[in-house]
């Protein structure tokens, strides 16, 4: 018999997670929890999700929890589901920062759950449930960064489910990717969103625009408010990457 699996957060990453994992012959039913009942619904209808319930019913039944959700949620979402969470579950997140989301795990986590952060390398400026595209992870790297003395056994169980999504998995401890991460990543966003700053205060200039200023650009239309939230969340990283810059 196959798993179940929670996701909390049924964006475009929770939205690609699902339909990626419901094609996975070790998953047998992925469950959806959501704030806003429409997304749910429309997670449902494109098959994103088996079925929708609330966070504590979810996670209850869940053999792995995915928190695909911004990070400032992360430690709240934790503190509501720990009491319900099964012994032996896996919990694990989609976020851009890893250090914080590991203190969190530490911190909330009962010592019968483990708590193994991930990061899939792979996103588009879109956002939200209509974005999600089944093949999102194909040939990415997905990056897991478990604690010390985690079990082998929730490694391999978590690795086999990210594998299955076409991802390629890559294991580091959290402050190296978070160092990581902030060069290629969390800076690239920061430089994109000040060219676009400095350019618009000059419209003559953006008439001068062509193929290089578009693509030194794209990522500028990712949604503001996620990149504060991740750009924070890292500013030790950022800022050494800042400086190096």
């Amino acid at each position: 018999m196959g798993i179940t699996v929670a996701i909390v957060g049924v964006g475009l990453i929770g939205g690609s997670l699902g339909l990626a994992l419901r094609d996975c012959p070790l998953v047998e039913r992925v469950v959806g929890v959501d704030v806003d009942r429409r997304v749910l619904a429309e997670a449902r209808a494109m098959g994103a999700v088996d079925a929708c319930a609330s966070l504590q019913e979810a996670v209850a039944s869940a053999d792995v929890v995915f928190l695909c959700c911004p990070m400032e949620a992360v430690e709240q979402l934790l503190q509501a589901m720990a009491p319900c969470l099964r012994a032996g579950a896996i919990v694990s997140d989609v976020g851009s920062c890893k250090r914080r989301v590991m203190e969190a795990f530490a911190r909330c986590l009962p010592p019968s759950v483990q708590g193994i952060g991930g990061h899939p390398m792979a996103g588009a400026e879109t956002t939200g449930i209509a974005g999600s595209d089944r093949y999102l992870f194909e040939n990415a790297v997905y990056v897991l960064t478990p604690p010390p003395g985690v079990a082998a056994a929730s490694m391999e169980r978590l690795q086999s489910l990210v594998a299955a999504t076409g991802a390629r998995v890559l294991v580091m401890d959290a402050d190296t990717h978070d160092v990581l991460v902030a060069a290629v990543s969390h800076l690239p966003h920061l430089v994109a969103a000040e060219l676009v700053r400095v350019a618009s205060r000059q419209p003559e200039a953006l008439v001068l625009a062509a193929g290089g200023f578009r693509d030194a650009t794209r990522i500028a239309a990712s949604n503001p408010g996620m990149w504060e939230d991740i750009i924070f969340s890292n500013r030790e990283a950022v800022l050494g990457q800042l400086e190096a810059m």
